[in-house]
């Protein structure tokens, strides 16, 4: 076809302000075929995304003779300078399932996965360990606005060592209501074997119990209220009876059922 050799006029608009930067008369061979796929220009020394095309073929703007592309700067950032929000995260987060929520679950942010929980005493030495790699972390620490590295935590896996019921947990912390579901924020879908529940004060706890077995007794860290009493004497009855330690990761504590700090960590 004559007009598939003809130039096109090429005008670049920068999304962000919205003004064009650049004017080019371009072969249409030397533009892509079609725009559907993500497609980048490099404009001197910088890298450019394409946001929007006026033509989406080489047919269609090769035809017509113009064409107008909305881009984006691509901006590279050094790995060097991004900082964590969190000093640890857990390794392995369970996935969702098939059970859509009904608004009644616990919603959890996907960093928040195990980072306040009870821990079997016997595991002391893998807690240990990883609390000292996060102690690394705090120590090499020089801003306030977040963290140079993290670390990923692998153990303990299981946390728990002891055989406990998901209905004798709830039994055992006097559950205000019944047992509910658990979620990611802005998931359609509940976690795999995931539970919650509210003892009094708002105190929330969350964990697995794949087949009714709890494999995991987290504490949610973002209560408005204090426990109370009775709470704190719950929590620390069940540590005792089963051998549990408080641990807080991203603030390397852990923590027996007796040591004041116990109280502590769970005091607004």
């Amino acid at each position: 076809m004559k007009w598939f050799s003809s130039k096109v006029k090429v005008t670049f608009i920068d999304q962000a302000t919205g003004k064009a930067f650049a004017v080019s008369e371009m072969s249409p061979s030397d533009l892509p075929e079609s725009f559907e796929p993500r497609t980048t220009f490099h404009i001197g020394s910088d890298e450019w995304s394409v946001v929007q095309a006026s033509l989406k073929t080489r047919a269609e703007f090769g035809k017509a003779r113009a064409l107008t592309l909305r881009l984006s700067r691509i901006t590279r950032i050094d790995p060097k300078e991004i900082l964590f929000s969190l000093p640890s995260i857990y390794d392995r987060i369970p996935g969702t399932g098939d059970q859509p929520v009904d608004g009644s679950e616990f919603l959890l942010d996907e960093d928040d996965w195990r980072q306040f929980e009870l821990v079997s005493s016997s595991l002391r030495a893998e807690v240990d360990e990883e609390i000292a790699s996060i102690c690394l972390i705090h120590q090499a620490r020089q801003l306030t606005a977040g963290w140079r590295k993290i670390h990923v935590r692998t153990k303990p896996e299981p946390p728990l060592a002891c055989d406990l019921a998901l209905d004798d947990l709830a039994h055992s912390l006097n559950s205000l209501s019944q047992l509910k579901g658990l979620t990611y924020r802005g998931a359609s879908r509940r976690i795999i074997d995931g539970y919650s529940m509210t003892i009094p004060d708002a105190l929330t706890i969350y964990g697995a119990a794949p087949n009714g077995k709890v494999q995991v007794i987290a504490l949610g860290q973002y209560s408005t209220c204090s426990p109370s009493a009775e709470s704190l004497n719950r929590l620390k009855a069940l540590a005792r009876d089963l051998e549990l330690d408080l641990v807080h990761w991203c603030r390397c504590a852990r923590v027996a059922p007796d040591d004041p700090l116990f109280d502590a960590l769970l005091r607004k």
